[in-house]
C-alpha cells in the first residue's frame, strides 16, 4: 500500500510537470516476496497437509484432491501475490474452468481453494479471505433399483464374492466401511462401524468421523455365517490370500454382474446404498431409523429420500 502511494505521488508530480510518460510506469511491478507468491504458498500448504495425512487427521482421498487441484490453481494464479487476490480473481479462475465441468466438481475445487485461503487467514498470513461465488448444484433424485433387480444382479456374481455384495445390499453401508469391517467389530447382537478405507488406506475412522452400531439381524447373521474365517487376516470380507476387497475390485464385480444379468449399468453405490434407503422409505420405515442404520450424521442427508414417500402417498390417494 505504501509503495502504491509513493507511485501515485510520483505520477501526479509528473503530470503536473507535463513530463508524465505511461511507458515508464507500465510493467514495473516489484518482485513479490517469495512467501507471498501463490505457487510457493500453496506448495507450503501442501506440506502441512502431508503432515496432517501422516497424523491421520486427513483422509488420503481428500489429500489426493488437494494435490490434483493444486496443479490447476498454480497454473492459473502462478506467482500472483496472495494478499492481492480478490473475488474477481476467484471468479476469473472459475470462468477458466471447462464449461463441461459439472457444478459439483466446480464447487469441490473452489471449496479446496477457499480452505487454502482460510488456513492462511487462520495462520495470520492474510488479513482477509477473498469472497467466493456460491455455486448452486441441482438436487437430483437418488437412483435406485428394486429388490428383485438386486437379486438378479447378485445371482450373476461368482458365489465366493456374493457375501460382500449381499451385505452391502442388506445394510446400506458405504462400500469403504464394509471393506474395513473386522471380526472384532461383530458382537452377539450388533456390529460396530468404526473404520473405513480411503484411497486404499485403512483408517480407524469413518468418512463422517462418526461411529455407530447396527443390529445383527437374522439375514445379516446368515451372510456372515457363509464367510470363511482365516488366520491370515481379521478382515471379514477378503479374497485370495486374505486381501481385503479394493474399491475397483468391488466395482468390477458389480458391473460385470450387471452386464451378465442384462441390467442397465447402475453404479454399485446406487444399487446398494441408495437402493437400501429408497426401498425402506417405500416400505414405510422412518427416515430417522434409516439414517441411524446408514450412519448419517445430518438428517438432511436422509431427507433426500423423503420424496419417495410423497410419491407413494400421492399414488394411493389419487388412484382410489
Amino acid at each position: 500500500y505504501i509503495d502504491a502511494q509513493r507511485e501515485a505521488v510520483s505520477i501526479e508530480s509528473e503530470i503536473n510537470n507535463y513530463s508524465f510518460k505511461p511507458e515508464k510506469h507500465k510493467n514495473q511491478n516489484k518482485q513479490v516476496l517469495k512467501k507471498y507468491r501463490f505457487s510457493f504458498a500453496y506448495n507450503s500448504w501442501l506440506k502441512k497437509k502431508q503432515k496432517d495425512l501422516e497424523r491421520g487427521d486427513l483422509a488420503p482421498s481428500y489429500h489426493e484432491k488437494v494435490k490434483q487441484y493444486g496443479k490447476e490453481f498454480i497454473s492459473f494464479f502462478n506467482n500472483m501475490d496472495i494478499r492481492a487476490i480478490n473475488s474477481l480473481d476467484i471468479k476469473n479462475f472459475r470462468n477458466s474452468l471447462p464449461s463441461s465441468l459439472k457444478p459439483k466438481t466446480q464447487k469441490n475445487k473452489l471449496n479446496v481453494l477457499q480452505k487454502f485461503f482460510k488456513d492462511l487467514f487462520d495462520d495470520d498470513i492474510l488479513d482477509k479471505i477473498p469472497k467466493f461465488p456460491k455455486i448452486k448444484t441441482q438436487n437430483t433424485e437418488p437412483v435406485w433399483i428394486t429388490k428383485d433387480i438386486q437379486m438378479k444382479i447378485l445371482n450373476c456374481i461368482p458365489v465366493e464374492h456374493r457375501p460382500v455384495i449381499e451385505f452391502l445390499i442388506e445394510t446400506g453401508l458405504r462400500p469403504a466401511e464394509v471393506r474395513a469391517l473386522k471380526w472384532k467389530n461383530v458382537e452377539q447382537d450388533c456390529i460396530h462401524i468404526r473404520a473405513s478405507f480411503s484411497n486404499g488406506i485403512f483408517r480407524e475412522i469413518t468418512k463422517t468421523k462418526n461411529q455407530w452400531s447396527i443390529p445383527l439381524l437374522k439375514r445379516i447373521k446368515e451372510i456372515l455365517n457363509r464367510v470363511p474365517r482365516t488366520l491370515r487376516t481379521d478382515f471379514i470380507f477378503c479374497y485370495g490370500n486374505g486381501n481385503p476387497y479394493g474399491e475397483k475390485k468391488l466395482r468390477r464385480l458389480w458391473h460385470d454382474a450387471c452386464e451378465k444379468s442384462g441390467v442397465d449399468k447402475i453404479k454399485l453405490y446406487q444399487g446398494t446404498r441408495h437402493s437400501f434407503a429408497s426401498q425402506n422409505v417405500n416400505n414405510g420405515v422412518s427416515l430417522e431409523l434409516i439414517g441411524a442404520m446408514m450412519g448419517h450424521v445430518n438428517t438432511a442427508t436422509t431427507r433426500k429420500y423423503a420424496h419417495l414417500n410423497k410419491i407413494t402417498a400421492l399414488r394411493e390417494a389419487f388412484e382410489r
